[in-house]
């Protein structure tokens, strides 16, 4: 078998196999259209509630007595269900991730414990000021859209979300061709194919949902929210940036824009961190979606002048002689592919890799075709995208025990 092979069901499931020879173990991503964006008024909450659920079902115990690893992640975006087994097991855990697409045997009583496990996640993530930011800064980028507000929505959604809310959310998303299955590891492509049609081919066909890019908001946006037990200043500076498309040209951008990210990072830290000693963490950090792209600054300091602080790092950015050297575009490029390579040795990297991008519209997707694009890339594409981005208002969110700042 060639190591990338892609087919679908009669039912619209797609999937994908991705052969790595002379491992023991296989993972398998279950990925749909099913995030929280998807979400009506009256079901806020019940992506990240319902991926609980599912993931604590009656086959689970198959995949942990065979020390095999299972994990749930909701975004705004999609729904994934990952399992890790030895090769052996693939059939075990494919059984398992077909029962989340079947599955609706839920109570009440296991509904309402739930709940309270996602109440406490909330709390505990409101007091994480690096993860909270992230989520308030949806506020300033997709104003008045369920993106947002968090994943999981807040307390006061999750008091007034039903089962049936829940039940009705899944049976409007979970069907065969809303979703992605991936598989990698050293795997038998006629066997794994013949596994696949046994537990997913009788799974009911529909129409697939159809992602929509969001409204952006142009205008300047600065939000300072208080929290008067953090010590220190979080800033987080966001400009949109590209999402993944089967339009290559918008793809390509996806990527010069993760190149810029480390370009930017790269000087940042060396200036403000290294050179000034103003933040411990400090980081620039480029994400693509199927509906949207984000390239965003963030920093954590004590010290009290954030405006001029926000200032520093605009003059900074706008010195594109010191920005964009030959060098400083090589040096990130090979952390880019290093990092790539690196990653693409592990099975979970390759399932997650190839189940975002077939997700997410990227028409035959393959870490070879990145890696070239990254390759081929010299300063003009980066600094188009650079152009682009920094042509932006930005959205800047500060989160601090005290009022700092109205304007910059």
């Amino acid at each position: 078998m060639k190591d990338i092979y892609q087919s679908k069901l009669k039912n619209g499931l797609r999937y994908i196999l991705i052969s790595q020879k002379d491992t023991g173990s296989v993972t398998v991503h279950l990925r749909g259209l099913a995030g929280s964006r998807f979400e009506k008024n009256t079901e806020v909450g019940a992506s990240h509630i319902l991926e609980h659920l599912l993931l604590n079902n009656k086959y689970r115990d198959k995949v942990f007595n065979q020390g095999g690893k299972i994990v749930g992640v909701t975004s705004r975006e999609d729904l994934l269900f990952m399992v890790k087994v030895r090769k052996a097991d693939l059939e075990i855990a494919l059984e398992y991730l077909s029962s989340i697409l079947k599955s609706t045997d839920i109570d009440n009583k296991t509904f309402n414990n739930e709940k309270k496990v996602v109440i406490e996640e909330i709390r505990r993530f409101s007091n994480v000021p690096e993860k909270l930011i992230g989520r308030l800064s949806y506020q300033l980028l997709f104003p008045k859209q369920r993106v947002s507000s968090f994943n999981t929505g807040n307390i006061n959604d999750l008091n007034k979300l039903s089962l049936s809310d829940v039940l009705k959310f899944k049976d409007r998303l979970f069907h065969a061709s809303n979703f992605i299955l991936s598989i990698s590891g050293d795997i038998d492509r006629f066997g794994t194919e013949k596994l696949i049609n046994k537990y997913l081919s009788s799974l009911e066909k529909t129409k697939s949902v159809t992602l929509h890019d969001l409204k952006k908001d142009n205008k300047k946006g600065i939000q300072n929210i208080v929290n008067k037990y953090f010590n220190q200043n979080h800033i987080k500076i966001d400009f949109y940036g590209y999402p993944l498309s089967s339009n290559v040209s918008v793809y390509k951008k996806s990527i010069y824009t993760e190149i810029l990210s480390r370009v930017i990072n790269n000087y940042l830290r060396t200036v403000l961190k290294e050179n000034m000693g103003l933040s411990y963490i400090l980081e620039c950090t480029s994400f693509s979606s199927g509906g949207y792209g984000i390239l965003g600054i963030y920093l954590a300091t004590s010290c009290k002048e954030v405006p001029h602080i926000i200032n520093t790092i605009f003059k900074l950015l706008g010195d594109v002689s010191q920005l964009f050297t030959n060098s400083s575009i090589d040096k990130a490029k090979k952390q880019y592919l290093l990092d790539l390579e690196f990653s693409y040795e592990k099975t979970s990297f390759r399932a997650e890799y190839y189940s975002r991008l077939l997700l997410h519209g990227v028409k035959d997707p393959d870490i070879r075709k990145e890696i070239k694009i990254i390759e081929e890339s010299d300063r003009f594409n980066i600094l188009q995208v650079y152009k682009e981005i920094f042509s932006q208002k930005p959205k800047i969110t500060i989160l601090s025990n005290r009022k700092l700042i109205d304007s910059v």
